[in-house]
């Protein structure tokens, strides 16, 4: 059988040489990984196996392999002379006497010689017999006793017999219809359900051919392609700059069986906020490999059009610059939400055997544990988990993570090959939680104008195909929102591009407000019906008002019930539905009978012609998260103008994750009612002094640092100084990732002579750990490059200079933490470490006897550690692992215990910031995770609809 070696790339193509070394040579190989390897891929020492044993020509001593990978290889006459080039470099170092590979290695007595390209076999002429000559020419000065030279026929011939390495390597160097070879490949390990699977593939392609209605945002019953208006998404890891779903990819082109020692990462989490292209990246992801999979089956196989499907879809990625994959992985997609409900009801449910059961449709089409298990073993995955974010239960999210963990246990007992994907926002994902612990993160960035341009032209293009004057028009409104200031804030995620592109159908400016895009759009909606002349349309204007607050009610009751414990993905019956409705019109002394009938027509004309609500098989739900949350702020903020009723809804809201974005809209709304603005500021101060922890994590100031982000202030200086002055409030903690993001967004604000500059400058030293905080944002600062960067570097300077022993060693330590480019230097390289120890065991001095065995198990599941760095010692903490923070509950539920913990951290020397900072992280994680729907006073979730 031949193979397709030429995508492999150089460091995949060295790693099957290697394995197929070991197979033919022996076990007694030492293979070299990435990096300077003396022109060495692994090395032999003493006999080898056949066919290098026999009597004639044994080969007993040092052998050498050297693998040899051209990029593009073109026809046979350029391929040797590129390889003679190669060698010839090669050989000539082993005489070079200067050389390290020979003053401090050693010179092969035996070489292999491996190649993807092909090579001619012509009798004096050809490839082989040139290469022949060349080494021939070498082997009496570099005294060698044998040597052989495996090409690519040669490769083939050796991949056909050891179907262990091809097993291993299937995936990336099968050549032609891949998926027929794969059914052959798994009949030989008894898989009975892979030709179900193969056919649930192909259905899924088709299936997955449409973005969701709501997702694209068209207002209407248009479909339109995932290829028609499918980007790729920037983000950043560490600070990188990446294109997602082709960095995913790139990390997903590698071999990551279990077994393998590697520096590959084997999974990644992708975090983004409201609307910012978590799924739709998903489904981009599944389909690239469906794609791939299928893209030499038959066309007939994938049933009429299925093949144009593909070929368009494959066609387009080169367009949004993803390059096809090299790994054909088969691609699984898990909704979290829909498995931890599953869990709820059966515990023990093991992630693979939820795997085969979405795998595997067909309900006469069963699938044991150890056939999937078998499935896991021998064909490579791409497993995506969407919306980690959306388990907001915390005992929940503990027992999902457990069954990860355990996915993990049963990946490495099957030396299994899976890349994991997970999607998350950033208020629902903690760095270092157990089962991801040891994946980077790629966070999902904000859009830039001309990238907010080019995806509204594919909607537009997509939407209006034969009417390219009027798409013009559509961009041109879009590109000079993208870059008004406060516009420009709602043009930076692909759901709110997508909505302010198709009101930008319609009027020549968008809205100024995220709540105002919202609220604009779905009135859109409403109003494009009220003006079609049906009977459905006389039935909407008539009930206006009962129509706006089904949906708000609908989205309140569905946000509060989808944090409870078995409702992450939470929909309403229809008889809940109908109560919800019937509780509005009742209250109004509608008789009862003539409730329920009007209440079931306004149901069904929601769903038939406005479309936000969905019917999913019998039950009721908004497709799109954001726009549940849109509804639900848009309850929340609902009342008789005076204000009260909604601050009083708001304020048990404020620390809560799961409620953030909606928190955020309801504000929005909020600061247009000029009355009620200072208001909002007071809860805000008001939840930061509520309690003992509120005050050590002030989550009052987080949000105002969210609504600054948000511009909910629009140019009224008044109150974005407002805002600003409050979020400033985090810099008298320990210093932390967000301390970067709010130098980030107070970057318009920080004018030299602001209050917001002289703040933070007079917040900023190094004689104490609650200055390190300034200092960091002034770092941050110091790398812009107008006046307020110069005013920060100055600054820098002076902390910087003439330090005590104490202000040096808090200088090391915020370096070290944070090795930001203008502060960095300050840090001397690590010259040693203490032992790792448990933040229990470092707290043992000053916490007291009687501390409780919860308090104790928390803190030993942090490790913690003091390194050297010139003459300071640094203290450290292993940010890799977040503890289970469900073991908070009894230690912050007591006031005692709370007050323990608190006093205990805050014994601690200012230098030890970094173990108090983590403390507080612990904290926070746990009061934003906190349930709070309950504590909602509303009709629509003050006591549970029923029919």
């Amino acid at each position: 059988m031949d193979y397709d070696l030429n995508q492999l790339g150089w460091r995949e193509f060295e790693h099957l040489t290697q394995a197929l070394a070991i197979k033919f040579i022996g076990w007694g190989g030492r293979p070299f990984g990435d990096g300077p390897d003396g022109g060495r891929e692994a090395t032999f020492e003493g006999p080898l196996t056949p066919p290098y044993n026999e009597a004639a020509e044994q080969w007993n001593g040092y052998t050498v392999l050297q693998a040899k990978y051209r990029v593009r290889p073109t026809e046979v006459g350029g391929n040797a002379d590129w390889l003679e080039g190669q060698l010839k470099d090669e050989l000539d170092k082993w005489l070079d006497s200067t050389s390290k590979r020979v003053s401090v290695g050693r010179l092969p007595e035996y070489l292999i010689i491996v190649t993807n390209v092909t090579l001619s076999g012509s009798p004096g002429v050809g490839g082989k017999d040139t290469i022949s000559k060349l080494v021939d020419g070498y082997a009496a000065r570099l005294k060698l006793k044998g040597w052989d030279l495996w090409d690519y026929d040669k490769l083939c011939r050796l991949l056909d017999d050891a179907p262990s390495v091809y097993q291993r390597y299937a995936h990336m160097i099968t050549a032609g219809d891949v998926l027929a070879k794969l059914l052959h490949f798994f009949n030989q390990f008894n898989i009975p359900f892979v030709e179900t699977a193969v056919g649930q593939l192909t259905k899924d392609l088709r299936a997955g051919q449409w973005i969701r209605l709501s997702d694209a945002g068209a207002p209407d019953r248009q479909k339109l392609t995932l290829a028609q208006v499918a980007m790729d998404l920037p983000g950043r890891i560490g600070d990188k700059d990446v294109m997602t779903a082709s960095r995913v990819s790139e990390l997903a082109d590698h071999i990551l069986h279990a077994s393998l020692e590697t520096d590959n990462p084997r999974g990644i989490v992708i975090v983004g906020g409201p609307g910012q292209g978590k799924t739709t990246l998903s489904q981009i992801l599944c389909q690239t490999y469906r794609a791939a999979l299928l893209s030499e089956h038959p066309a007939h196989s994938l049933g009429l059009g299925g093949a144009a499907v593909r070929d368009a879809f494959l066609a387009e990625l080169s367009t949004i610059g993803i390059k096809p994959p090299v790994a054909r992985r088969w691609p699984i997609h898990v909704q979290l939400s829909n498995y931890v409900d599953k869990l709820d009801r059966e515990p023990g449910l093991s992630l693979l055997s939820y795997v085969a059961r979405a795998m595997i449709t067909d309900p006469d089409q069963r699938v044991s544990l150890a056939e999937m298990r078998t499935w896991l073993k021998v064909w490579p995955w791409l497993l995506i988990l969407d919306g980690l974010d959306e388990v907001a239960d915390q005992a929940s999210r503990e027992l999902l993570l457990d069954r990860v963990s355990e996915f993990n246990v049963d990946v490495g007992q099957a030396d299994a090959d899976v890349f994991i994907v997970i999607t998350t926002r950033p208020q629902g994902y903690t760095s270092g939680e157990s089962a991801f612990a040891w994946y980077p993160e790629i966070q999902l960035r904000p859009l830039e104008p001309e990238e907010a341009a080019q995806f509204t032209a594919r909607l537009a293009r997509a939407r209006h195909p034969e009417e390219p004057e009027f798409v013009e028009e559509i961009i041109e409104n879009a590109r000079a929102a993208a870059h008004d200031t406060v516009s420009s804030l709602l043009m930076r995620s692909p759901l709110q591009i997508t909505i302010m592109s198709l009101l930008l159908e319609q009027q020549h400016e968008g809205p100024r407000s995220r709540y105002a895009l919202f609220e604009e759009y779905y009135q859109t909606i409403f109003k494009r019906e009220l003006g079609k002349k049906t009977p459905e349309a006389r039935l909407l204007a008539a009930n206006a008002s009962h129509i706006h607050a089904l949906h708000a009610w609908a989205g309140l009751a569905l946000q509060a019930r989808s944090e409870q414990k078995g409702e992450a993905a939470a929909a309403l019956s229809l008889d809940e539905l109908t109560a919800l409705v019937v509780k509005r019109l009742r209250s109004e002394e509608m008789p009862e009978a003539e409730a329920f009938e009007l209440a079931r027509s306004l149901i069904r004309v929601t769903e038939n012609r406005l479309i936000l609500l969905h019917r999913f098989e019998d039950r009721f739900g908004f497709e799109v998260r954001s726009l549940q949350e849109f509804m639900a702020a848009r309850a929340l903020v609902s009342g008789d103008g005076r204000g009260d009723d909604v601050l009083e809804r708001l304020a048990p809201l404020v620390p809560s994750a799961h409620w953030r974005h909606t928190w955020l809209l309801a504000a929005g709304c909020l600061f247009t009612r000029e009355a009620l603005r200072a208001e909002l500021l007071v809860l805000l101060a008001d939840a930061d002094n509520a309690d003992q922890l509120a005050q050590r994590v002030r989550p009052g100031a987080r949000l105002a640092l969210d609504l600054l982000e948000d511009g909910v202030a629009g140019s009224n200086r008044r109150y974005q100084q407002a805002l600003a002055k409050h979020a400033l409030d985090l810099l008298q903690l320990p210093p932390e990732r967000s301390v970067q993001r709010l130098a980030k967004i107070l970057v318009p604000l920080g004018t030299p002579g602001s209050f917001v500059v002289n703040r933070v400058i007079a917040e900023a030293t190094l004689a104490r750990s609650q200055g390190l905080a300034g200092v960091l944002v002034l770092a941050c600062w110091a790398d812009e490059s107008d006046a307020l960067g110069t005013l920060a570097k100055n600054q820098l300077t002076t902390l910087t200079t003439g330090l005590s022993p104490t202000q040096t060693g808090l200088a090391v330590s915020l370096a070290a933490t944070f090795p930001l480019r203008h502060i960095r230097r300050i840090a001397p390289p690590r010259s040693s470490a203490s032992p790792t120890m448990s933040l229990a065991d470092e707290l043992l001095g000053v916490l007291p006897d009687e501390a409780p065995q919860a308090l104790l198990e928390l803190l030993s599941s942090t490790k913690v550690w003091q390194e050297r760095r010139g003459d300071t010692s640094v203290r450290r903490v292993d940010h890799t692992v977040m503890p289970d923070i469900t073991r908070l509950e009894a230690v912050v539920k007591s006031p005692e215990w709370l007050a323990m913990l608190l006093a205990a951290a805050d014994a601690l020397p200012g230098s030890a910031w970094p173990w108090i900072g983590h403390i507080n992280r612990i904290l926070g994680e746990w009061h934003q995770r906190q349930l709070v729907g309950d504590r909602i006073i509303h009709p629509a979730i003050d006591s549970s609809p029923t029919p």
